[in-house]
C-alpha cells in the first residue's frame, strides 16, 4: 500500500448483517442496522464476521458446545428469536399503556383547571375517536380511561403531587412568612386561610398552604393550634418562620359595636331605623353590620357609624334608649381617631394584597405609613 493511501475505516465501507450469522453465532440484525447478540444482548459497532465470530466463541463456549453447528443450533436460536419478538412486544405495550395513562392525566388536567365537571372525561373521549375518523385510524384512542371516575382519580394525583411539591419547596427555604386569615364559608363554618410566602431556588413564591376548617370555639388558641397541627403534618420547621400577618380577627369591642348589633339584631327596631333615614332624607339608608371578615369592614363600620352619628342618637332617643358615652367629647373624640386610623390601616392592608407585588414596594408602602403616623 502506498504512504500517502489512507486506510478504509470499518464505517465507511457500508458492511450489511448477513443473515447466516444468525444460525452461525446467533446474532441478529438491530433497527440500527447493527448486530445483537440474542443470548447476552451485547450490540456490536460493526457487521464484521471477525467481530461475530470471536464474541461467540470467547463469550458463548457453553452455548457453541451446547448445541453445534446444524438441527440442534438452528432450533436453538430460533427459540432465542422467539423469547426476543415476545419480550419486544411486551415491551411495545407496556410503552403504549404508558402513553395512554400520560394522555389521560393530560386530559384530566385540562378538565380540573376549566372547573368543568369530570364527566366531560366521556365527551372527549367521543371527540377525540370522531375526529379520528377523519383525520386518522388510531384505536388507542378507544382505549383512552376517561370516564368519571377515573378523572376524578387522576384529579386527586395531580392535587396531591402538586401539594407534595409545593410542601417540598417550602420545606428547602432558609425563611418563611405565614399569612393568616379567618373566615366563614356559606354554612357558617369558621375557616382558617393559611398562606406561606418564601424564596424558592427560581423565585419568591407564595402558596396556599392550607384551608383548616375549626369547629366549637375560634379563640385565638385555637387557630394557633390549628396552623401548628397544620406545619407539623407537613414537616414544616417553625424556627423558619420570620413574620406572621393575621386580617385582624380580634373581634371588635365598645360602644359602637354594641349599638350597631343591638339596632340591627332587632328586626322590628333595624326597620323603624331605616324608616327613619328614609324619612330625614339622610345620605346612608342603613348601618353597616361588623360581618364575618372583620379586617376590611371594620373600617367601613365605624366609618358609617360616625356618619350617621346624629341620626343615630335621635332615634335612640325617640325609643328611650340611653347610651351618655355619645355625649361625651372625651369618648367622641376618641372614637373619631379610632375611625380616622382604621380607616388608613385599610388603606394599608389593601396596597399590601394582590399577587405579583415587589417587595421593594410593598416596604415603600409600609415605610411610608410609618412616616405619616409618626406626625399624628
Amino acid at each position: 500500500m502506498a504512504s500517502g493511501e489512507k486506510k478504509r475505516r470499518t464505517e465507511e465501507e457500508n458492511r450489511e448483517f448477513n443473515q447466516n450469522w444468525t444460525e452461525s453465532f446467533a446474532f441478529i440484525c438491530n433497527t440500527d442496522g447493527l448486530p445483537t447478540c440474542l443470548i447476552c444482548h451485547d450490540k456490536l459497532a460493526h457487521n464484521k464476521k471477525s467481530n461475530l465470530e470471536r464474541h461467540f466463541t470467547t463469550k458463548h463456549t457453553e452455548f457453541a458446545g451446547k448445541y453445534p453447528t446444524g438441527d440442534a443450533r438452528k432450533k436453538a436460536v430460533e427459540e432465542l428469536q422467539e423469547k426476543q419478538q415476545s419480550s419486544f412486544m411486551l415491551s411495545n405495550w407496556a410503552q403504549s399503556s404508558n402513553n395512554v395513562n400520560l394522555a389521560s392525566f393530560a386530559v384530566s388536567l385540562e378538565i380540573s383547571k376549566r372547573g368543568n365537571p369530570f364527566t366531560d372525561g366521556e365527551y372527549v373521549k367521543d371527540c377525540f375517536i370522531r375526529a379520528s375518523e377523519e383525520l386518522f385510524r388510531d384505536e388507542k384512542i378507544k382505549d383512552l380511561p376517561l370516564s368519571a371516575k377515573t378523572v376524578q382519580d387522576r384529579t386527586a394525583k395531580v392535587s396531591s403531587n402538586v401539594t407534595h411539591m409545593q410542601v417540598e419547596d417550602i420545606q428547602l427555604a432558609s425563611a418563611l412568612s405565614l399569612a393568616i386569615g379567618e373566615s366563614c364559608d356559606i354554612k357558617d363554618t369558621a375557616q382558617v386561610t393559611l398562606f406561606v410566602k418564601f424564596m424558592s431556588s427560581q423565585s419568591p413564591k407564595e402558596e396556599l398552604l392550607g384551608l383548616l376548617p375549626l369547629s366549637g370555639q375560634t379563640r385565638g388558641e385555637d387557630i394557633a393550634n390549628a396552623v401548628q397541627k397544620c406545619l407539623k403534618d407537613n414537616g414544616i420547621d417553625i424556627n423558619k418562620i420570620v413574620s406572621i400577618a393575621t386580617d385582624g380577627a380580634r373581634s371588635m369591642r365598645g360602644i359602637h359595636r354594641e349599638i350597631i348589633n343591638s339596632i340591627l339584631a332587632k328586626a322590628l327596631y333595624h326597620r323603624q331605623f331605616k324608616d327613619f333615614l328614609e324619612e330625614i332624607d339622610s345620605q346612608f339608608s342603613d348601618l353597616l353590620l361588623h360581618n364575618k371578615v372583620r379586617w376590611l369592614s371594620r373600617g367601613n363600620v365605624l366609618q358609617r357609624f360616625a356618619l350617621c352619628l346624629s341620626e343615630i342618637k335621635t332615634f335612640l332617643n325617640e325609643k328611650s334608649i340611653d347610651h351618655p358615652k355619645l355625649e361625651e367629647d372625651k369618648w367622641l373624640q376618641e372614637f373619631n381617631f379610632m375611625v380616622d386610623t382604621t380607616m388608613k390601616l385599610n388603606e394599608l392592608n389593601l396596597k399590601l394584597q394582590g399577587k405579583g407585588n415587589p417587595a421593594y414596594a410593598l416596604l415603600e408602602e409600609v415605610v411610608c405609613f410609618e412616616k405619616i403616623t409618626s406626625f399624628c
